[in-house]
């Protein structure tokens, strides 16, 4: 799992500029998209949306779908099959209050696009922090 930084005021400057459905305008960062801070229902908070792969890739549309669909997602599904917690709230508070949500083709399986939930909670005894993936952007990849 990796962990990026946000994008720097820097970066804003000198950035290609792109649209993708469901995210609007995002900046080229480092070889990805990035989108500017967005709403999360199922965060409940707003966060910068990484998408990876987006250019190469045969099929942008199933970005655009999981994109959609994970910003569809309610609060409940942080509680829903992700952990056993006794709420959302919890699971929220595992991820920590540095968030990063990524988009990409899983490189494996069935490559489906996954959007991923990356938390940085440096009072978790993990040092590599808790992941959360979304198939399609639906619901929680079990499989992991």
């Amino acid at each position: 799992m990796k962990w990026r930084r946000q994008k720097t005021e820097s970066t804003r400057h000198t950035a290609k500029t792109f649209e993708i459905p469901g995210l609007g305008h995002v900046e080229e960062f480092g070889g990805e998209y990035v989108s500017e801070p967005i709403p999360v229902p199922a965060l409940g908070t707003e966060v910068e949306i990484f998408v990876e792969g987006y250019d190469e890739d045969e099929r942008p549309q199933d970005f655009h779908a999981a994109i959609e669909a994970f910003l569809s997602l309610d609060r409940s599904v942080m509680e829903d099959g992700v952990a056993a917690v006794a709420g959302p709230g919890d699971v929220l508070e595992l991820l920590g209050p540095e968030i990063e949500v990524t988009v990409a083709r899983d490189s494996d399986g069935d490559r489906e696009v996954c959007v991923s939930v990356i938390g940085n909670n440096r009072d978790w005894e993990h040092p590599d922090g808790v992941q959360i993936s979304f198939r399609q952007g639906r619901e929680p990849d079990r499989r992991r």
